[in-house]
This record gives structure tokens, sequence and C-alpha cells, in this order.
């Protein structure tokens, strides 16, 4: 961050030197500015490819692991119902009778 800031201040000087018609120390100045701000840019878009790249690896490890679950899950639900056993994953029991409510 602060390498951005000192080369922003010493393109800003450069720039006002040009106008006040210092060419020689203008020159340097921009030309150190442009040492600075260019190979600063390059790396902003490297590292932003690079957490792009990241996030995504990162989205598709979550999705792979609710897959995991998932297909967990169904594999336990069809052994419990194998086995004469309701699973609980949302389902109703049919054997459990409904109440009725009842007018009185």
């Amino acid at each position: 961050m602060w390498l951005g800031i000192i080369g922003t201040f010493t393109s800003c000087f450069g720039c006002s030197l040009a106008f006040n018609n210092q060419l020689n120390a203008a020159r340097a100045f921009l030309i150190l500015a442009w040492l600075i701000l260019v190979p600063l840019f390059g790396y902003l878009i490297m590292m932003r490819s690079r957490a792009s790249a990241q996030y995504k690896r990162r989205l598709a490890r979550r999705e792979a692991e609710a897959a995991r679950q998932a297909s967990g899950q169904a594999e336990v639900d069809s052994l419990l119902e194998a086995n004469g056993i309701m699973p609980t994953t949302g389902k109703t029991d049919p054997q459990t009778p409904t109440q009725t409510p009842t007018n009185s």
C-alpha cells in the first residue's frame, strides 16, 4: 500500500515540476513513478487472478464435501430402510397415527 502511495505522490510531483518547466527533474520523477507503479499494477493483477483461482478451488471443495455428505446420508437411509427402520431425515413415519381435531 505504501509503495502505491509513494508512486502516486512521485508522479504528481513530477507532473507539477513539468508544469513549472523544470523538465529534467520532472523526467526523473516521472520515470521513478513509472518504475514503481507499473510493476505494482502487474503484481495486483496477478494477485487478483490467484485469489480468484483460490476461491474457485475452495468452492469446489465445499461442493464436493456437500455431495459426499449427501451420498453418505443416502447410504445410511437405505441401510435403515433395508433393516426396517424408518430414517429420520425429514420423512414422516406412516405408522404414527395423526391426531384429528375434535369438535367439542
